[in-house]
């Protein structure tokens, strides 16, 4: 049941930033980022889930995602990463 609940919220995220309105959907793709840097500081995904998550949904949407590192793994310049840093 954790499982399902857990990938329901990252479909939900995915779902917001690929659906995102006509000239905001760079800036909720990043508010996006910062709510799953947090989470995944927090323990709940993997850097790598949000990523993935991400990517995927900035694919559909067709932005841009330059800012959140060219591979999978984490990197300290990225939105996901830079929270857990500052934390």
């Amino acid at each position: 049941m954790y499982g399902a609940r857990r990938q329901r919220d990252l479909d939900k995220v995915a779902d917001t930033v690929a659906h995102a309105a006509p000239h905001t959907a760079h800036e909720t793709l990043v508010r996006a980022a910062w709510g799953l840097g947090r989470l995944v500081a927090g323990g709940e995904f993997t850097d790598d889930e949000a990523r993935a998550t991400l990517h995927i949904a900035a694919q559909q949407r067709r932005i841009p995602t330059g800012f959140l590192g060219h591979s999978y793994t984490a990197n300290p310049n990225t939105v996901l990463t830079r929270y857990a840093v500052r934390r």
